[in-house]
């Protein structure tokens, strides 16, 4: 089956593209020629001075930062209406983030993507969000007041050298406010067809001179998507309600922060299959119901010791628990990690630290899938080093660091990287790095078993325990160009080299066993840009390219993984955002993204010849400000596209088609 769009309506789809930019830009354009003097609220010039830390763990220059990183301000997420983590990234030079129903995502970076997406860490204030059970991420249970979000620092490429294992693809760090930065009352309300129901209600408080807090209650309601081909109720509608409170305080040279979090969702969804024993070998298109709950408690020390020295102290108390049909799973981490940062001397900044997580893993088997044992804790030490050398004061610094970590299932594992920033002239900066990254094994793939067909008999894919970390050398190279208050422009270069990647071996005519058989590389370009037209008018562009080339070796028996692999993702997207702000009053978005076809996004697609076709989706938002404390806005996705498929995931998945949306919200801050 080939599910792709016909080549007439797509390009009526892209010519409704260029008419939209067109009309924004006229009407708004000749209407306002005269109004000048109004910036927008995140101008370019507050971009070129913004600070970042996910890539030294100390604040430094976006521009002159050695990495491949954007950053998603509060603004970026309040102009596109954003209601979930998940979307929050779609816009991301190099992020490929596609629906695969209502409430389940592929988020990756540089390819390698797909509902168990393993090779990007996520964080939300230092805290990892991965499930030990497959090494990723449940983007539904990930639900934030979008409002209180600072920025989310993205990083593409290895961050492995200074946040460890998983960091092999990208770094996701996403950074709430302060308490002190969200004092007052916010009211949040919104309806729409696929989001039906939206409340928030936040409060910020100052307890005296030095303490500050805030609370939150929060819920959204989802209704349902349609099926492929107009087949019926996806059965993918889902609630999820949270709760939280952040406490900041300081005293002399010493600041604390205790913050935490409480999640509850109840999704529905459709199992292409559940697999029981015989007599009965499947039953197809399963209504099933999960049930998620987590909380988190975070507490943070820091004491600046001097202007050149800085110990901060985090620990962390993360749990979760997620029941479906086919599996439980329940997971409780303690974390501690210790950071202190100094100066030798004029040319060396170090960056070192210990860290300590421990994992306490139950899960409740069924026949199809089952996890062995049901019980297994796991411990992981790590330290790391970043030294950043001044080799030519204001023109060239070196940075070199690694990630020594120690886990259950590999033993001592090693990820150094070296980074060189060069400023050849005022505006321009020029960095190259080469960093070595590993994917440590997963609960999964130390021992796990998959019922993965009935047919002819039950086929298994196993874990193994002498299953090795996936490993990547990047090389990277970019450049910035950074000297007007009018337009900056982001390129980077990159090739990797993959080994000992999972691949599927047969043991038996009916067991598949995880090994390492499969090796390659990756190759690509990413192109993004600001331009500030107009001081009322802000465009962004970006442009990604990427290849793999992913080869198992003479001894493998896996005729199918590397076909996906090479297949799952996009060779090119571009995406483009205009933002105006019109009068004093009103607030024009429109975003545009294109993905290209997807050839075999998973094993199940592959094997039905599905693939997935290219598509653009053309949204927008407008925004009027009835009051200095109100804003009433509207936004619309997928405007001249009533359903289209982005994914198509692994197991137990049923092909979901995104349907269009409209979301009314009104927001009261006072």
């Amino acid at each position: 089956m080939c599910l792709r769009r016909r080549p007439s309506q797509l390009e009526n789809f892209r010519r409704r593209c260029l008419l939209s930019v067109l009309v924004f830009a006229c009407s708004s354009g000749a209407s306002h020629a005269d109004d000048m003097d109004h910036l927008l609220d995140l101008p370019l010039l507050e971009l070129l001075d913004m600070e970042v830390t996910s890539v030294s763990r100390r604040e430094q220059n976006l521009l002159t930062a050695p990495a491949a990183i954007h950053v998603v301000t509060n603004d970026d997420l309040r102009r596109r209406g954003i209601t979930s983590v998940a979307d929050a990234l779609r816009m991301v030079p190099g992020i490929h983030v596609a629906s695969i129903d209502g409430n389940k995502w592929v988020v990756s970076s540089r390819g390698h993507g797909g509902r168990f997406s393993n090779k990007l860490l996520v964080q939300i204030d230092g805290r990892s969000v991965y499930t030990p059970a497959f090494s990723g991420v449940y983007w539904d249970i990930q639900d934030l007041v979008i409002a209180d979000i600072d920025r989310i620092e993205v990083i593409r490429g290895p961050g492995a050298a200074l946040w460890g294992a998983n960091a092999v693809n990208g770094v996701v760090s996403i950074t709430t406010k302060s308490a002190e930065a969200t004092q007052g009352w916010l009211l949040e309300a919104g309806t729409g067809n696929q989001l039906s129901g939206l409340a928030t209600l936040r409060y910020g408080m100052e307890i005296d001179d030095n303490q500050k807090a805030r609370f939150y209650l929060k819920s959204r309601q989802y209704e349902s998507n349609d099926r492929v081909a107009n087949a019926g109720d996806a059965n993918d509608d889902w609630d999820v309600s949270s709760a939280g409170f952040r406490l900041d305080g300081a005293a002399g040279d010493d600041s604390w922060t205790l913050q935490g979090d409480l999640f509850q969702a109840n999704e529905d969804q459709l199992l292409s299959a559940v697999f029981q024993p015989a007599p009965v070998f499947a039953q197809a298109e399963v209504k099933d119901k999960v049930d998620s709950t987590a909380w988190n408690i975070l507490g943070r020390w820091e004491r600046n010791h001097n202007s050149d020295s800085t110990s901060t102290l985090q620990l962390y108390w993360d749990h979760t628990k997620r029941n479906e049909v086919y599996a439980g799973q329940k997971h409780d981490t303690l974390d501690v990690d210790f950071q202190n940062q100094l100066s030798l001397g004029e040319n060396h900044s170090l960056v070192w630290g210990l860290g300590y997580r421990r994992v306490e893993a139950r899960y409740r088997n069924s026949f199809s899938i089952k996890v062995i044992p049901e019980s297994q804790n796991t411990d992981l030490y790590s330290a790391f080093f970043q030294d950043q050398i001044t080799l030519l004061p204001s023109v060239l610094t070196l940075t070199l660091g690694s990630k020594f970590e120690h886990n259950e299932f590999t033993g001592f594992e090693v990820q150094p990287s070296a980074r060189v920033m060069w400023l050849p002239a005022a505006g321009h900066s020029v960095w190259a790095s080469i960093s070595r990254a590993v994917r440590t094994p997963s609960i999964g793939d130390n021992g796990s078993d998959v019922v993965s067909s009935p047919v002819p008999a039950f086929m298994v894919v196993r874990g193994n325990e002498d299953f090795q970390s996936e490993t990547v050398d990047a090389y990277e190279i970019g450049y910035r160009y950074h000297g007007s208050n009018q337009f900056t422009i982001d390129a980077t270069a990159f090739y990797n080299e993959y080994d000992d990647y999972r691949s599927f071996e047969f043991s038996s005519p009916t067991v598949l066993l995880m090994d390492n058989q499969i090796y390659g590389n990756s190759s690509g370009l990413e192109l993004s840009g600001v331009w500030q037209a107009a001081r009322w008018w802000q465009l962004k562009a970006s442009y990604s390219y990427l290849h793999l080339d992913m080869k198992n070796r003479q001894q493998s028996t896996d005729t199918i993984n590397a076909l996906v692999l090479n297949g799952s993702y996009a060779k090119n997207m571009w995406k483009l955002q205009s933002s105006m702000d019109v009068a004093d009053a009103w607030e024009i978005d429109a975003w545009f993204y294109y993905v290209g076809s997807i050839d075999a996004p998973s094993t199940v697609a592959l094997m039905a010849g599905t693939s997935i076709d290219d598509y653009v989706s053309t949204n927008a938002r407008v925004a009027w400000k009835y009051h200095p404390d109100v804003e009433l806005s509207v936004t619309a996705n997928n405007i001249f596209d009533s359903g289209h498929l982005e994914y198509v995931g692994e197991h137990f998945s049923v092909p979901t088609e995104i349907s269009r949306s409209v979301l009314a919200q009104i927001r009261w801050q006072f």
